[in-house]
């Protein structure tokens, strides 16, 4: 009885209950757009022909390939704080043309990324002496006439970039740059060329007809291939070259001048030295091996430590796998085989202590006064078992 009498009542207050107005629902008008569009967002403008320069910052881009004209330039900058994408797009020089993208005056946070450059005189042109934030991106130079990418003002970065087959440097840049994950071939000078305080990292330089990788003093070059160049890495002084493989060049491999850390590298095949340094430089736990001459040579006041040289002198006979040539040397703890010359002392007052030097034409050379411990051979049974010695010092020669 209780429950007919609430279901009774539900439907009595149900029915009873007013509506309310639901307004007019007739649209004021139509529908408006609630998103920016890609203008308002970052404002673009589309390049559609050449020659063309930018005189206002802003972001600049490409939708299609685009030629050039002789004698001309193909997209001049002229002012700040532009970016200027590609999309993917060719800029093609081609007879007499001038550079493919280049900047007027001193320019700064100029970005140029995702294209390719081909048959300008210089694909990229930054050349001034001052400017910052330059960042070269995803850009192939190739078939230029002089540099591929060609940056002196100083700070700049190129990276994942590549250039080929142009008539001068691959990529150069100023003092304090950065080549970074790039790829250099064929090209007629250097592959790679910067300034000093620069970083050149995990790179590959093929071919060109000078060194692969050229670097001013202050800087650092890690995780490079340098191969079937002029030369491999030169670097000037005070800089470090780590991690880096160099083979198969025409002159020397690695090349350094004064106060250059050189460590962790493999050298090899090599028509020149492998490694050759001037004074006070510190050479350490590199492979080095079938180059055409000494394996590792040093002038005065280097540290070699802990590198194995194996079957240097393939070109001549006659050389060693450590030259040293003048004085204030320590030689320490290498092993050298195979060749001519195991270590040659040519200069005194160097310090030759604990290398093993095995089956060499002759294990050790040197002109007196140097000091050195002398080699225990362990060809002799006796030594085989037993090497205690007087002399802590002592290099061991073996056949």
């Amino acid at each position: 009885m209780k429950t007919h009498l609430f279901i009774v009542l539900v439907t009595l207050l149900v029915v009873q209950t007013p509506g309310f107005s639901q307004g007019n629902l007739t649209p004021s008008g139509p529908p408006q757009p609630t998103m920016k569009t890609l203008d308002q967002v970052q404002p673009l403008s589309i390049i559609t022909n050449l020659p063309y320069t930018i005189s206002q910052s802003g972001s600049y881009y490409l939708a299609s390939n685009l030629t050039g004209q002789s004698f001309q330039a193909g997209i001049t900058i002229s002012a700040d704080d532009v970016t200027i994408d590609l999309m993917g797009f060719t800029l093609i020089g081609g007879t007499n043309a001038d550079n493919g993208i280049t900047v007027s005056g001193q320019r700064k946070n100029l970005t140029v990324k995702n294209g390719k450059l081909r048959k300008w005189n210089r694909g990229v042109n930054v050349d001034g002496l001052d400017g910052a934030g330059i960042l070269i991106e995803k850009v192939n130079a190739f078939e230029c006439t002089s540099a591929g990418i060609y940056i002196t003002v100083p700070g700049a970065t190129v990276k994942n970039c590549g250039a080929f087959n142009n008539g001068f440097d691959g990529i150069t840049t100023g003092d304090g740059g950065q080549v970074i994950d790039c790829n250099v071939s064929s090209n007629l000078f250097r592959g790679i060329n910067v300034g000093q305080g620069s970083v050149v990292r995990d790179c590959i330089a093929r071919f060109s007809q000078f060194q692969g990788i050229s670097a001013g003093s202050g800087s650092t070059i890690t995780g490079c291939s340098s191969s079937t160049n002029g030369s491999g890495i030169s670097a000037s002084s005070y800089s470090t070259v780590r991690n880096c493989a160099v083979f198969s060049n025409r002159g020397s491999g690695i090349s350094a001048q004064s106060g250059n850390s050189i460590s962790d590298c493999t050298v090899g095949f090599n028509q020149g030295q492998g490694i050759s340094v001037d004074d006070g430089n510190t050479i350490t736990r590199c492979t080095v091996r079938k180059n055409g001459y000494n394996g590792i040579e040093v002038y005065a006041a280097n540290i070699v430590k802990e590198n194995t040289c194996d079957s240097n002198s393939t070109r001549t006979p006659g050389y060693a796998g450590i030259q040293v040539s003048w004085v204030g040397n320590l030689i320490e703890g290498n092993l050298c085989n195979s060749t001519t010359y195991g270590l040659y002392l040519s200069a005194s007052n160097n310090v030759a202590i604990r290398n093993s030097l095995g089956y060499n034409t002759t294990p050790l050379g040197y002109t007196l006064p140097n000091f050195y411990g002398n080699p225990i051979k362990t060809n002799d049974l006796a030594a085989r078992i037993n090497i205690v010695t007087a002399n802590p010092w002592s290099n061991f020669e073996f056949k």
